[in-house]
């Protein structure tokens, strides 16, 4: 009976509960999906050994597979593949290389079929290692939902058409989209005049795609709730005009204030203590409720979701069988209050009020006096039992519920996050808590927030809720903040608190009678609250302070008690919400839903953003989120930056525009040598919800990265050559063919699989301050790049970055200065040579060649003191490399693989941190190297050598040997057992090695011995030596006759291939405990 493999996989994380075919995979916060390989007992992480570094198969499963256990006949029984007729389920690129225990799915991996067609409606991803004894690893169970027109399958989702292509629309990149183009140039200036940054022009309804331009026949009822300055900017003929102009109650300029919460429907100078409104109107403000005291004679119903009407003995609204009549239609809440007059007096003198109302017919008129008495309501005589302070209190308690009721159906998936802070809060709890709200710009902080006041204000003797406070701090001042904050909490004049600011003892004693509910909304630098914070230990018992700040800083520096990070809406709401605020698009009245699951992932669920793309042209959007282009969102783009540092603002542009998705190290060292703080810049911005750092890559938000490069594209709109980066082909093409590049320009990232184009010799003339270059290929396309007839006369000193593949000539100009240069990388070049004599490279740290197949010549290395790598792999025509490499103390990775002309390489014995040596490949290396002793990676593999001398025992600290495929080896040295950290052997492909060295002491570490496709017949009885061995590989072996005995004393997995098996069959019952066995 086989032993349970000791070794199992495991997901880090899960798919979005739900997701799209021809979509990328990716975890529901948009991070890749990531496996590591850990213990079967005590789960942690194996980071060492041959297994760390295993292949491993993305699957696609059935859901009915339990998460808890299985067997691998389980695992492959519910393996599932394409339906008949349809191409292959799974996608991408399905195998994931483990390094150090943990890998990353970094292909673009999607479904193309949904999960419809199977019992449960869903997929889990399973992970296999290639090579077998390890445990597989299963997700989460999610649902997959097909990009068609029609019903997505248990989702409750309909896809609507594709808008009509004819449409003709300007959005804020001024640029037309769709088949239709206006019939003359004034008619498009002054449509473009019209059109806001952050919105697209949306028609009147009604209006045709003629008669949108040429305004004949135009109705002016299709014109109902566009402003008259919006009208004025389109050319009518005078005719349509004075219609429209004849009926000014139909533009959106001219009618009542609307989406108010709260309507006071009152006459002024009716009601005798004038200041019962003003302190209800102060009562409900107070609350966060938005209010209007509406005092003038007009017939429309207002818009609110409740409706105050006060009632006196001498005034009922004139349109009050209207009110009436729509409350009966529309869930809108109307309260009557009969103030100064009892309910039975306004029936009794029914006869008086008829002339008030506008009506004709005097039953009708009675019915909604009788109605409206029989509303809940409140009355207010001389005879009442309670002040007028009391009837308020009640009002606005009444008022709350109703809009609490609405906006539980508004605030789409916040429900349980607002009720997640208020148990923070427990409100219950006699203490003083605070509770900070931290999460990224348009997420909603500010929305749970106010819905969080609303619904616990009215258990606080005062409330103050104080909006977009490091604006008003940046407008006003902290000091006048503070006076404001405390007089609103005191309820006494600024200028009282003026007066006693200095007096701790005044406002102490003050504060502490009384239960306070605070709001400091978008507190975004700790400055904007130091002043006054220390008041805030003051207040009495039950008070409750709430902080929203994108910058998790300021809440440990106000010393808060409980932080909550705001989740993004789900893929289901978030959906929901795109759909909810959708326009018709242009001309069609039905809002397209084709392009919602791509607009969902680039929101990663943020309500603004989600909010701005419902009111936007979808096609046109996806377009441009297809591309990475750049995007205004309103709202996003005003406060991303907001708060920033030079520092901080740099890094954020540069990731945006460059490094999304990269390695952090990677990053942080171009970013450093630029000048820039990375790692301090990195946190920071962390901190401010504008980055995250997760498996040791930089990456961003897509909504986020879009706004960062609007950012940029701000900076000069029209003239792409007068912007800081460059990242668009056409951008950048441009630029380089009108020759229009400037000072400005601090970096380029071109992919050219996109163009292709002859730049000019002296493009980069005027680029002196261009710190980034790179030129590469995203995909293999032939025949494109960027092409340099007349050659290169100049590259800045100030680059730090030239990443330029492809290079298509000989050498790089003999003026440019590389003393700032950190990174050079030029792989597949034409280069012969890069220079002429020496240069300064104090700063350079990679140096990437390889595959540089006409290099002949490496430069003099002596100066770059600082180089970490050096790639020169593939470089067939180099016959010999520099000595000055011999004064690299930095040097950490050597890469000669393949280099198959070179014949010898300078001692690297002085080489202090060499870790790595890749010297496979070189088939003409007939002599063992001298090497650095601290090396840990040794690759002599496909060489000329015969032997490895018994100072291999000098590498110390040597973890990996492979002599893969060293045909010639036929000797290896017996004090190789003194290689003490040796954890890798590969021999395989050794085929003249006939002997394995008889071992005179334990190698502890051992892990790993592949002796597959050598010539060796026995092993010797010391391999029981090797006491930490987990794999041996002897992959057809066959000379191998016989093993000893006491080799089973070892417990490790085996492996025999492709050899006699019969000469072995008296071993395979005592094989049979062994972790596995391959035959």
């Amino acid at each position: 009976m086989l032993q349970q493999p000791w070794f199992k996989l495991r997901f880090i994380n899960s798919p979005s509960p739900t997701i799209f075919t021809a979509s990328r995979i990716e975890a529901e916060d948009g991070s890749p999906i990531a496996i590591e390989l850990v213990d079967a007992v005590s789960n942690t992480r194996i980071t060492s050994g041959p297994l760390s570094s295993s292949r491993v198969e993305i699957v696609a499963l059935d859901a009915d597979l339990t998460e808890e256990s299985w067997t691998t006949e389980v695992f492959n029984r519910n393996l599932l593949w394409s339906r008949e007729g349809k191409r292959s389920l799974l996608v991408g690129d399905l195998i994931v290389i483990l390094k150090d225990g943990t890998g990353v799915i970094s292909g673009e991996i999607s479904f193309t079929d949904d999960s419809s067609w199977l019992k449960d409606g869903k997929f889990r991803l399973g992970a296999r290692a290639t090579e077998g004894g390890v445990v597989e690893a299963v997700t989460n169970a999610f649902a997959c939902l097909a990009h068609r027109q029609g019903f997505y399958p248990g989702s409750g989702i309909w896809s609507l058409p594709k808008p009509r292509s004819d449409l003709w629309i300007y959005d804020h990149h001024r640029r037309s989209f769709g088949d239709y183009e206006p019939p003359n140039t004034s008619q498009e200036k002054r449509i473009k005049k019209a059109v806001s940054l952050s919105n697209i022009v949306y028609p009147p309804r009604g209006i045709s795609d003629i008669d949108l331009f040429s305004y004949k026949n135009l109705d002016p009822l299709s014109l109902t709730g566009f402003t008259s300055d919006y009208l004025d900017n389109l050319e009518f003929p005078d005719a349509t005009r004075s219609r429209i102009a004849s009926q000014p109650q139909l533009l959106s300029g001219s009618s009542a204030p609307k989406d108010y919460d709260v309507v006071i429907r009152y006459r002024r100078g009716d009601v005798n203590n004038e200041d019962f409104i003003s302190h209800l109107l102060a009562a409900l403000s107070r609350r966060r409720i938005s209010v209007y005291g509406d005092f003038d004679e007009v017939d429309s119903v207002q818009e609110c979701k409740v409706l105050i009407i006060l009632l006196t003995s001498t005034y009922v609204p004139p349109n009050l069988l209207s009110i009436v009549e729509q409350q009966r239609k529309e869930p809108q809440v109307v309260y009557p209050i009969f103030y100064g007059i009892s309910p039975s007096d306004l029936i009794s003198n029914s006869k008086y009020y008829e002339g008030l109302l506008l009506q004709d017919e005097p039953e009708r008129c009675h019915a909604a006096l009788r109605e409206i008495t029989q509303m809940p309501g409140y009355i207010l005589t001389d005879k009442s039992c309670r002040s007028e302070s009391e009837l308020i209190a009640e009002i606005v308690r009444d008022a709350l519920k109703v809009l609490c009721s609405y906006d539980d159906k508004k605030m789409i998936g916040m429900g349980t996050q607002i009720k997640d802070i208020l148990s923070l809060l427990c409100i219950e709890s006699p203490d003083v808590r605070s509770v900070g709200i931290w999460g990224t710009v348009g997420i909603g902080k500010t929305a749970i927030a106010e819905e969080i006041f609303r619904r616990i204000s009215v258990q606080f003797v005062t409330c103050v809720f104080l909006k977009d406070l490091h604006q008003e701090v940046e407008l006003k001042g902290p000091d006048a903040v503070r006076e404001k904050l405390l007089s609103e909490v005191l309820e006494v004049e600024p200028r009282v608190i003026r007066i006693s600011g200095r007096k701790t003892s005044f406002l102490r004693n003050r504060l502490q009678c009384k239960k306070v509910l605070v709001v400091l909304d978008d507190v975004n630098d700790f400055r904007d609250v130091e002043t006054f914070l220390g008041k805030l230990s003051y207040f009495g018992p039950g008070s409750r302070i709430i902080i929203t700040s994108r910058n998790r800083r300021v809440f440990v520096l106000c010393k808060i008690n409980h932080v909550y990070k705001v989740k993004p809406l789900e893929s289901y709401k978030a959906l929901r919400l795109l759909n909810l605020g959708a326009r018709p698009s242009f001309f069609s009245l039905k809002p397209t839903r084709t392009y919602s699951p791509q607009l969902v992932k680039f929101s990663n669920g943020n309500p603004m953003v989600l909010q701005f793309l419902s009111r936007s042209s979808r096609e046109c959007l996806s377009k441009e989120i297809r591309k990475s282009s750049a995007i205004y969102i309103p709202g996003i783009f005003e406060r991303s930056c907001c708060g920033l540092d030079d520092n901080e603002k740099s890094i954020f542009l540069d990731v945006a525009c460059f490094f999304r998705r990269m390695d952090k190290d990677d990053v942080a060292m171009l970013l450093d040598g630029c000048g820039f703080s990375a790692h301090i810049g990195f946190k920071n911005l962390v901190n401010k919800s504008l980055l995250t750092i997760s498996h040791n890559m930089v990456d961003m938000l897509w909504f986020l990265q879009a706004t960062g490069r609007e950012i940029v594209r701000q900076e000069s709109i029209d003239r792409p050559g007068d912007r800081s980066r460059l990242w668009n082909a056409e951008d950048i093409r441009d630029v380089f063919i009108d020759n229009t590049g400037t000072a400005a320009i601090e970096g380029i990232f071109l992919d050219m699989s996109q163009l292709k184009c002859d730049a000019n010799a002296n493009v980069f003339d005027k680029m002196c301050n261009l710190r980034l270059l790179k030129f590469y290929f995203s995909k293999v396309v032939e025949n494109h790049g960027v092409s340099l007839p007349q050659g290169l006369e100049y590259l800045p000193s100030k680059l730090r970055l030239l990443h330029w593949e492809c290079y298509p000539i000989s050498s790089l100009p003999q003026c440019f200065d590389p003393k700032n240069l950190i990174e050079l990388n030029m792989p597949n070049s034409c280069v012969k040579k890069l220079w002429k004599g020496k240069k300064s490279l104090e700063k350079l740290k990679k140096m990437r060649l390889s595959y540089s197949h006409q290099l002949t010549k490496i430069p003099r290395l002596s100066r770059a003191q600082n180089l970490e790598l050096l790639d020169l792999e593939g470089c067939k025509s180099l016959v010999s490399i520099s000595q000055s490499i011999c004064y690299l103390k930095e040097l950490v990775i050597l890469n000669l693989k393949d280099c198959s002309n070179l014949e010898s390489i300078p001692s690297t014995v002085d080489l202090e941190s060499l870790e790595v040596l890749n010297l496979s490949g070189c088939s003409k290396l007939e002599n063992f190297p001298e090497i650095s002793p601290n090396v840990k990676e040794l690759y002599l593999g496909g060489t000329m050598l015969q032997e490895i001398p018994s100072s291999l025992k000098n590498l110390v600290l040597l973890e990996k040997l492979d002599l893969e495929n060293s045909g010639h080896l036929v000797n290896l040295p017996p004090s190789i057992c003194k290689l003490k950290h040796l954890e890798t052997l590969n021999l395989s492909g050794c085929s003249s090695l006939e002997r394995f060295p008889d071992l005179s002491r334990k190698m502890k570490c051992l892990k790993s011995l592949d002796l597959s496709r050598t010539a060796i017949k026995e092993l010797p009885s010391s391999i029981s030596y090797l006491t930490a061995l987990e794999e041996l590989r002897c992959v057809a072996c066959r000379s191998l006759v016989r093993l000893p005995d006491n080799m089973w004393s070892l417990r490790f997995k085996v492996q025999f291939r492709q050899i006699d098996t019969q000469k072995f069959s008296r071993l395979w019952n005592r094989l049979g405990w062994l972790k596995k066995v391959h035959t």
